[in-house]
């Protein structure tokens, strides 16, 4: 995936950032920095995925393990996405794939 994420804790749940972090990268993410929320603001949703201009792509993937999460912009200049867990979080979602038929063969269109 190539996308690097900082998961941050607002909740005074101990280890979640560490946990929610562990499954992250189990789904390929490069996970940089797993701490608590460095702006220690209250997040009484699921979360916040805060990124820059250039890291509105990696946020959307991000935002696939966290649905109901709130992507927020801030003004960061690189591509690096805060997952921020707040006190509604359970765990990280591992989304559907995409089902691919192996009985499918495209048709040629001449």
């Amino acid at each position: 995936r190539g996308v690097t994420v900082n998961v941050y804790n607002s909740t005074d749940r101990t280890g979640l950032a560490a946990k929610a972090g562990n499954a992250l990268r189990r789904q390929g993410f490069q996970v940089a920095t797993v701490d608590n929320d460095p702006l220690a603001k209250s997040i009484l949703s699921i979360g916040d995925i805060r990124h820059g201009p250039s890291g509105l792509e990696g946020a959307i993937l991000a935002a696939k393990r966290l649905p109901g999460a709130r992507i927020v912009q801030d003004d960061r200049m690189d591509a690096s996405v805060d997952i921020v867990l707040g006190n509604t979080f359970k765990t990280v979602t591992v989304p559907p794939k995409v089902a691919v038929s192996k009985t499918a063969t495209p048709t040629p269109h001449c």
